[in-house]
């Protein structure tokens, strides 16, 4: 593994794995998680409002984890408030992990084996078998490595599953080529990129979403929309696009999710737009792409030829000024990336100038 420097990043992943254990072990996991969080409700009141720690002498291990995940989580809070200056007050905890040391299972066919703290017999280890998952075992063989601790959890249903991180040094993304690949995320087509490139229609998704919600509320059932479908489509468009800017040495630029958390009109909404900005990041940090968020405003309404305001009427975008037609969604995703590189260029300006300062 390369040293850690200002040329290279460490990026992490993390993986959802089953555990596979019996009615005891399975109820024996779910206390030692409730009472871990008990444990760390009761240290962070401590340490947030008082600024002392709490002796855990004959609490055993559970007890010193819960108090060293409480110190760290002040820390974070303390240090966020000082960095803002805004107020912050302490955070509800109800689904914290039990930090838990991972290891290779080499007596059975089940691939890792977690050992935890059984708070029922004293001075006695519960094993939880654990099996693994496709994408990680992917993951391992990519140059991704494994870290040997991981978190306990329980989910609403009731069930416990383990995650598990993996991580590798890549080398961190510069302000090189100022070109980018801009991409608008819309109702007609997932997403729509500057180079010409359109996804499939979402359209029929979201419709056939909205006759399953309504079927569910005709029986008395009642559940959030399912966007499981058109999260998949759009992680599928944002592994291209990342692989598109870094075959091409391109930079990433798309909209701005801090004025997207704000959207809440439309059929679409701000969340996918949102879910995909953050896709790409991440993506973008692991194949060392040059990632930028621009204002979306009037991106759709302003002609990429002439830059005067047109009309848009759903899918089609004229101009009254130069005469021109465009798709509405090609027309935002290329102000999209004009936007991009003039930002870039703003970015590379302000680092220069402080490499000078530095130097």
């Amino acid at each position: 593994m390369k040293k850690f420097n200002k040329e290279y990043i460490q990026v992490t992943r993390s993986y959802k794995l089953e555990i596979i254990a019996n009615r005891d072990k399975t109820e024996t996991a779910k206390y030692l998680i409730n009472r871990f969080n008990l444990y760390v409700v009761q240290f962070l009141g401590n340490l947030y409002y008082y600024n002392k720690s709490e002796s855990t002498e004959g609490l055993g291990e559970l007890a010193n984890q819960a108090q060293h995940t409480a110190k760290g989580k002040v820390k974070a809070i303390k240090e966020s408030a000082k960095a803002t200056g805004n107020k912050v007050n302490l955070p509800m905890v109800t689904h914290e992990g039990v930090p838990v040391k991972v290891e290779i299972n080499h007596k059975t066919s089940f691939d890792y084996v977690v050992k935890v703290p059984n708070h029922w017999k004293k001075n006695c280890k519960l094993y939880l078998m654990v099996k693994s998952h496709k994408k990680l075992n992917q993951s391992l063989k990519e140059g991704w490595e494994r870290t040997s601790f991981g978190e306990l959890k329980q989910d609403k249903n009731g069930k416990i599953y383990l995650i598990v991180c993996v991580q590798k040094t890549v080398p961190r993304a510069s302000v090189g080529n100022k070109d980018c690949i801009g991409v608008d995320v819309g109702i007609n087509n997932a997403i729509s990129r500057s180079d010409g490139y359109q996804a499939q229609e979402i359209s029929s998704v979201l419709k056939e979403q909205k006759r399953k919600q309504a079927e569910r509320q005709k029986q008395g059932i009642k559940s959030r929309v399912n966007k499981t479908t058109l999260k998949q489509i759009l992680d599928k468009e944002a592994k291209n696009t990342v692989a598109r800017c870094s075959d091409s040495k391109l930079s990433l630029a798309v909209e701005s999710r801090k004025i997207l958390n704000n959207l809440r009109n439309g059929k679409l909404q701000g969340w996918a737009r949102n879910y995909f900005a953050n896709r790409c990041e991440v993506l973008c940090k692991e194949n060392s792409v040059f990632f930028v968020e621009v204002n979306p405003a009037y991106t759709s309404v302003t002609c990429n030829g002439c830059g005067e305001r047109g009309l848009r009427d759903g899918k089609k975008f004229e101009c009254p000024s130069c005469k021109k037609t465009f798709d509405a969604d090609l027309n935002a995703s290329i102000n999209i990336a004009k936007k991009g590189r003039q930002a870039i260029e703003l970015i590379a300006i302000r680092l220069s100038r402080k490499a000078k300062l530095d130097a």
